[in-house]
C-alpha cells in the first residue's frame, strides 16, 4: 500500500488470484508512438484495475516528448480498511510528462510527475503516491578517439523538488 514517504504491506487472505494485462502500441511515421495498457488484479474481495495512456512525440530529431497518463480504480476488503485506514473504494490518477533535447555530446531535459492519493497500480511497482515532482536537468559526453583506450566519459545532474 503506497504512501508519500513509504510502502506499507497489506496481505490478502484468498489464494487465488485473478490477473490480466494488456498492452497495444501504434508506431506513428518512424519514432514517434502511441499506446495503451490496461491492468487488472483481483484477490477475494480486493480487485485493482489501471489504465495508462502513452506516448513518444519527436518535434525534431532532437527534440523529443514523453507523455503518460493513468487512472486507478480500487476496492478493498474489510481487513485492508481497517488495518491501513483506507476507503472502501479508491479511485485517481497519476500523470508524467518529460521532454527531451539530445545532441551528440549533450542533452537537456525537464519533467513533472503527479500521482494522486489514492492512485493504485497492483501491478505495477508503484511504491509511492500522494506527490509532485518537478526535474530539471542535463549532462555532456566526451567520447575517445577510435583507437583510444577510454570510450566516452560523461559528466550530468539535476534538479528536483519533490512535494508531498
Amino acid at each position: 500500500m503506497p504512501g508519500s514517504h513509504s510502502s506499507s504491506i497489506a496481505i490478502l487472505d484468498d489464494a487465488n488470484t485473478d490477473i490480466f494485462v494488456a498492452r497495444n502500441q501504434k508506431d506513428i511515421g518512424e519514432m514517434n508512438n502511441f499506446g495503451v495498457l490496461a491492468t487488472h488484479r483481483s484477490r477475494g474481495d480486493y480487485n485493482n484495475d489501471v489504465v495508462s495512456l502513452y506516448g513518444k512525440y519527436y518535434f525534431t530529431k532532437n527534440d523529443r516528448i514523453d507523455i503518460q497518463y493513468m487512472i486507478s480504480d480500487s476496492n478493498n476488503p474489510l481487513d485492508v480498511e481497517t488495518d491501513s485506514e483506507l476507503p472502501a473504494n479508491q479511485q485517481d490518477s497519476a500523470y508524467t510528462v518529460r521532454y527531451r533535447h539530445r545532441k551528440e555530446h549533450y542533452y537537456l531535459q525537464t519533467s513533472y510527475t503527479d500521482f494522486g492519493k489514492d492512485f493504485r497500480a497492483a501491478m505495477g511497482f508503484v511504491s509511492q503516491v500522494d506527490y509532485t515532482k518537478l526535474v530539471a536537468g542535463g549532462g555532456y559526453t566526451w567520447f575517445g578517439e577510435k583507437e583510444s583506450k577510454w570510450t566516452r566519459c560523461g559528466v550530468s545532474g539535476d534538479w528536483d523538488v519533490t512535494k508531498d
